[in-house]
């Protein structure tokens, strides 16, 4: 089985009507810079290693 891809277009192709958003030429380079920072983003939290053990903090302290 191979790794599927991340195709921005396709996603906005996809999701965009389902929300009922319009997606125009002039913001559609700005939304696909945008989904494939948060798919860069998401990579990095899928390749953390945690156990089944850990649990987020109840409270953030910076």
């Amino acid at each position: 089985m191979t790794e599927p891809t991340f195709n921005a277009d396709a996603i906005i192709d996809a999701l965009a009507p389902l929300l009922g958003l319009v997606v125009g030429a002039a913001s559609r380079d700005a939304v696909k810079t945008h989904l494939d920072i948060a798919a860069r983003y998401a990579a990095l939290m899928e390749e953390a290693d945690l156990s089944d053990h850990e649990e987020p903090a109840p409270v953030f302290t910076p």
